[in-house]
């Protein structure tokens, strides 16, 4: 099955701002930080299911040098634009580590 990486643009948002951060301490952590969210999201496309069932479906691969992690749904659905079922892995956000998941579950609405 094809597998296709929707970023919502709250999580954009939250990478950006953590990105700004890091850079305004130093611009290499900066960069860092990116490539490092670039490397946790090709992990989320190529091993979907791969990290443990959180609250509401929700999925949370951590940061290795940050104290940063990803929250991602898997969810099924028709592809109009591949005319085919795909599994569309959804980014709901970038939170801290000791940020609680739970808040997220008011992303889980697909107009959000």
């Amino acid at each position: 099955m094809k597998r296709k990486l929707v970023l919502r643009p709250v999580a954009g948002n939250e990478i950006a701002a953590a990105a700004s951060e890091y850079s305004l301490r130093d611009a290499r952590r900066g960069q860092q930080f990116l490539s490092e969210i670039q490397e946790s999201l090709r992990f989320i496309e190529e091993n979907a299911r791969a990290c443990a069932i959180r609250s509401n479906g929700m999925r949370r691969p951590n940061l290795i040098n940050f104290p940063r992690a990803l929250i991602y749904l898997v969810v099924e659905d028709f592809d109009a634009e591949w005319n085919e079922t795909v599994e569309k892995l959804v980014v709901l956000g970038c939170i801290h580590h000791r940020q609680d998941d739970a808040p997220l579950t008011k992303r889980l609405d697909p107009q959000s």
